[in-house]
């Protein structure tokens, strides 16, 4: 968790050094090492530039360059997005097969990105839940899956 906290902190520093056009809006969010940007930027050389600069920062496994390229999304747009997180996240706790430990879940212009290690059958729930959220446009799972004994045997549980 510490190691993702500080990639995250990282990768933005590094964005917000290198990459300064107007109507740039960058969220990073890591995962074991594993980091996704979303969010809007004005032009396709910029989101290969941010996903080149995350890329290069220490401790990055990967990165999921969910950018798009258009305008920045407006504050009302952010504000259903956080809705739209709320919802996704007590889905998952009423569907009570759901590790919200385990999973990130982060929405931009209702996208939804659904990120963790976790087993098929967890990815599915999730996935399945997150999509019958109303407002979301779609799931995107960018799960690390894995058999549970390996789940266990990583948190030490073996």
């Amino acid at each position: 968790i510490v190691e993702d906290q500080t990639i995250e902190t990282r990768v933005s520093y590094e964005l917000s050094q290198k990459l300064t056009a107007e109507g740039t809006h960058i969220s990073t969010t890591s995962y074991e090492g594993r980091v996704l940007l979303s969010g809007e930027v004005p032009t396709e050389a910029l989101k290969e530039q941010a996903g080149r600069i995350a890329a290069a920062v220490v401790n990055v496994k990967s990165v999921y360059n969910e950018l798009a390229v258009m305008p920045a999304s407006s504050l009302g747009t952010r504000t259903n997005d956080t809705v739209i997180l709320s919802k996704v996240r007590a889905a998952f706790i009423d569907n009570g097969e759901i590790s919200t430990n385990t999973i990130k879940v982060v929405v931009d212009r209702g996208n939804v990105y659904l990120m963790g290690i976790v087993t098929e059958r967890e990815a599915n729930a999730a996935a399945t839940a997150a999509a019958r959220v109303g407002g979301v446009a779609s799931v995107v799972r960018l799960f690390q899956v894995e058999p549970a004994a390996e789940i266990r045997r990583r948190m030490g549980q073996a």
